[in-house]
């Protein structure tokens, strides 16, 4: 699972648990176990309707559910939709506004905790705002996020 600093990036993607995954979604082998979880149906209009209008495949669906870095492009479109739905992007660029709230909210006993996420979406938005392309923006800032917030330990 990705640590807790990347679920506020994705703003609070349907589950908030700790731990970090960095698997990749195209290089994670299709074990029995794997194919025998299927997506769990999202919990979240948000995710729903970027499933609805993205319509990745079974498998694309699978990863994000799990919280993996997506590698294909429907992958990476489906995080751009649903940052774009929670605030964090915004017509396809970094909200810092957005990401600041997010921040707060995550860790609203600690301020060490909270300020050190505000850095890393600082730092991960301005590097991923270099993107034009949305969906590439998303791939990164969920990539640069999860990296820092592995050095942090959130």
């Amino acid at each position: 699972m990705y640590p807790k600093s990347f679920l506020l990036v994705c703003a609070l993607l349907f589950l908030e648990v700790s731990g970090s995954q960095r698997t990749k979604q195209q290089n994670k082998p299709r074990t029995k176990e794997s194919q025998a979880t299927s997506p769990t149906r999202p919990r979240d209009e948000k995710a729903a309707a970027c499933i609805n209008q993205i319509h990745p495949d079974e498998e694309e669906e699978a990863s994000f559910f799990r919280k993996e870095i997506p590698e294909t492009e429907k992958g990476k479109c489906l995080l751009a939709c649903y940052l774009e739905g929670k605030g964090v992007m915004s017509e396809g660029k970094f909200n810092s506004k957005g990401a600041a709230r997010v921040a707060t909210q995550a860790f609203p006993n600690s301020l060490t905790k909270s300020g050190q996420v505000k850095h890393i979406l600082s730092h991960c938005g301005t590097i991923a705002s270099r993107e034009t392309d949305k969906c590439l923006l998303a791939y990164k800032l969920a990539d640069c996020t999860t990296m820092l917030s592995d050095k942090f330990k959130l």
